[in-house]
């Protein structure tokens, strides 16, 4: 009896050293890790499109000031063009601008209610397209302190008339108010009280002419030219008011080239120094102003008092 369980007892002890070692052997044939991988994402498995983020530039804000070509979006004062005018200054709207012929010597006579109608032109910067050059313009300081931009001297305006872009209702208004002609007026009217409206260049400067001429020939020669020079031009830009086809040229006995306005010949004076100045009318009884609204007079005009030469 105590011999069976003995064996009994021995077959176990048999059994469970076997299983141990089987167990032993197989830890050594496993692999070193059964547990599931780390589910952490590996820096290497990032797209490569995407930079990292510390090598990015962030894109500054730019604001345009200029077109592709480089020319300005807009123009503080620019040209329009309309059928039967051809080509005219506007302002940045588009509105017509004009000027006024009782200006003078570059200083606006347009004050009070006038200004209501017509309001005064001033571009804070000159901005213009290349069919313009910027140093034509100007800006005054007007007798009640306004400031006022000029186009070669003229004081410029807009017309309170015009409601759209292209209107051009105040050119011709009263004979004295004209848009602003590109390329500009080659003769122009300017007005004075006593003197009314007459001929001048487009720098304001008085325009003569002499009662002994005869219609299409000067007999002014000599000395004379040097106080009355002779007026010429290679074309004839002038205000609505203004007949083109009564301008013409002819060639004097000396070779000369001279502007006539209704076959009469043009001239200057010479101690005339600045726009407004009419010095010369009367002198002589011979030289008188062209006034247009009774051109050429008959009988001759009466001359004005004081002045000489010839």
């Amino acid at each position: 009896m105590k011999s069976t369980k003995f064996s009994v007892k021995l077959i176990i002890m048999t059994l469970l050293l076997v299983t141990s070692v089987l167990i032993s052997l197989s830890a050594c044939t496993s692999p070193a890790n059964t547990t599931t991988p780390a589910t952490t994402t590996p820096t290497t498995t990032s797209p490569v499109s995407s930079p990292p983020a510390t090598t990015a530039s962030p894109s500054p804000s730019i604001t345009p000031s200029s077109t592709p070509s480089g020319t300005p979006a807009s123009f503080t004062i620019d040209v329009a063009s309309k059928p039967g005018i051809g080509n005219y200054l506007v302002d940045a709207n588009g509105m017509t601008l004009y000027y006024f012929a009782k200006d003078v010597n570059g200083q606006s006579n347009a004050t009070g209610a006038v200004l209501q109608t017509w309001p005064i032109f001033k571009a804070e910067s000159i901005s213009v397209p290349s069919t313009l050059s910027a140093s034509d313009f100007s800006t005054i300081t007007r007798s009640d302190g306004l400031m006022q931009s000029t186009y070669r001297g003229w004081p410029l305006y807009n017309f309170a008339n015009d409601k759209a872009p292209g209107d051009t209702k105040g050119d011709g208004f009263n004979s004295v108010w004209f848009l602003v002609k590109i390329p500009f007026y080659t003769v122009m009217l300017e007005s004075r009280t006593d003197l009314g409206t007459f001929l001048v260049d487009p720098r304001g400067m008085t325009l003569y002419y002499n009662n002994t001429d005869s219609i299409g020939q000067s007999h002014q020669s000599g000395s004379i030219i040097s106080i009355w020079p002779i007026f010429n031009v290679g074309s004839f830009i002038v205000p609505s008011t203004l007949q083109q086809s009564d301008f013409g040229t002819i060639t004097r006995s000396d070779g000369q080239q001279q502007v006539t306005y209704k076959g009469f010949p043009l001239y200057y004076y010479a101690n005339d120094k600045v726009s407004g100045d009419a010095t010369g009318n009367g002198l002589n009884s011979v030289w008188f102003v062209i006034n247009i609204t009774n051109f050429p007079p008959t009988p001759s005009p009466t001359p004005a008092t004081g002045g000489g030469g010839y």
